[in-house]
């Protein structure tokens, strides 16, 4: 079995009202503009509201198979600040900010 050399990078913008939006991403080693992006959303957490981080491990056979593996934090949750607002217009805006700046810089 060939292992993937794998990047583990972690985003951080700022949003409107001063919140923090995390974006976790686990990439190839070797990443072009025709890297197929997988961007996987979590739901509610209870307990540990881990956010992004809680879909590491079962992230890692998308990059073996050429994803770059995008997973933000939603408000509240893992390193992201803010109150939740359970997929409201906050998580929508969130997620699109970070993925725009991502997507304009990569």
């Amino acid at each position: 079995m060939n292992k993937t050399k794998t990047q583990l990078l972690i985003h951080t913008t700022e949003l409107s009202g001063g919140s923090q939006q995390e974006l976790i991403e686990l990439a190839p080693e070797e990443v072009s503009e025709r890297t197929p992006i997988l961007v996987r959303i979590h739901g509610h957490q209870i307990g540990n509201r881990a956010g992004g981080w809680a879909m590491i491990r079962p992230s890692f056979s998308f990059v073996e198979q050429g994803y770059r593996v995008l997973m933000p934090s939603m408000r509240g949750y893992g390193d992201s600040t803010g109150n939740p607002d359970f997929t409201g217009s906050q998580t929508g805006e969130g997620i699109h900010t970070i993925l725009q700046e991502i997507l304009e810089n990569n």
